[in-house]
């Protein structure tokens, strides 16, 4: 059976004094923000190192990096255009997601299901061993999978990216195979904005491996201008939102009000060892929106109305 997340309404009305209108939900996205974006990049390619991850910190931004367990080089100076694994671990040190790619990027419809499974606990295991940190997400070797891939991939992970350009409202951004434009890339990110949704970008190589750019600079400008909408826009890693969406289905959020006081309560059944995520709270009041973080797992709290 395929795993499902129960979703819960979470806005609730309540009279407050001076018959004023209190609404209390949680935020669609981190913050309060119109649209969520995941910068997503697949193989584990040195230049993910050298020049991907500091263009995006440049903007404030981290990355979700998919390894492939087998393809990562023992040492920095090794033949070959592949990341490191002291790479993956000053990377993930710096708060990208480094994740699973599987370990051999073989396709896994064609496998059994020990197959997969080991596929993916090689990987998960290694990557682990080389960050201190066990990947939670999954991104499938040619996008190719099935209910049982996705039911396998959930049994160890919250999530699986399973969707680019052509398929609701993912974007493969590259050059050589995708023929992507600065026009089109801006375009995207406007309507992904626009229409409040949760755009997930797949790249590959920038000057080396597939689908790799003419002119590079088209790419970086396009991260740029991305950075310049970060009042519009959550920028996280393909593993936050995936838990935020998953918490904020799956949470219920009661409260009381005394005076200027409301306390909280949230209640959420998933798993908090793997699901770490803030949420964001969102209290309209007397005109005025309050924003609060808080932990689904942490018990009660308390929110001041004179914010």
């Amino acid at each position: 059976m395929n795993r499902t997340i129960i979703i819960t309404a979470v806005l609730l009305i309540i009279a407050a004094c001076s018959n004023k209108n209190i609404d209390v939900s949680i935020a669609p996205y981190h913050n309060d923000r119109k649209a969520a974006v995941s910068f997503t990049y697949d193989d584990g390619i040195n230049e993910h190192y050298t020049l991907v991850a500091p263009h995006l910190e440049a903007i404030g931004v981290r990355g979700t990096f998919w390894i492939i367990g087998s393809a990562v080089k023992q040492n920095e100076s090794d033949p070959g255009s592949g990341i490191s694994w002291a790479q993956i671990r000053e990377m993930s040190d710096r708060g990208h997601e480094m994740s699973n790619h599987t370990w051999t990027h073989s396709r896994l419809t064609g496998m059994s299901d020990d197959e997969v499974r080991a596929e993916l606990k090689t990987a998960d295991d290694t990557i682990e061993a080389h960050t201190g940190k066990r990947p939670l997400t999954v991104a499938l070797p040619f996008n190719d999978f099935d209910d049982r891939i996705l039911d396998i991939c959930h049994e160890d992970h919250i999530a699986c990216r399973t969707y680019q350009t052509g398929q609701g409202q993912g974007r493969a951004f590259g050059m050589g195979n995708r023929y992507s434009t600065p026009e089109g890339m801006k375009e995207w990110l406007d309507n992904t904005i626009s229409n409040g949704e949760w755009g997930v970008t797949m790249t590959h190589g920038i000057t080396v491996g597939w689908d790799t750019w003419e002119n590079p600079q088209d790419y970086w400008d396009f991260i740029e201008y991305a950075g310049s909408r970060s009042d519009e826009v959550w920028y996280a890693t393909f593993g936050q939102v995936a838990a935020y969406k998953a918490e904020r289905e799956a949470c219920e959020v009661g409260f009381t009000r005394r005076g200027h006081t409301l306390t909280v309560t949230p209640r959420c059944g998933l798993d908090s060892r793997r699901y770490t995520q803030p949420l964001t709270l969102r209290v309209a009041c007397d005109g005025r929106i309050i924003l609060q973080d808080f932990d689904p797992f942490g018990g009660p709290f308390t929110v001041s109305l004179r914010n």
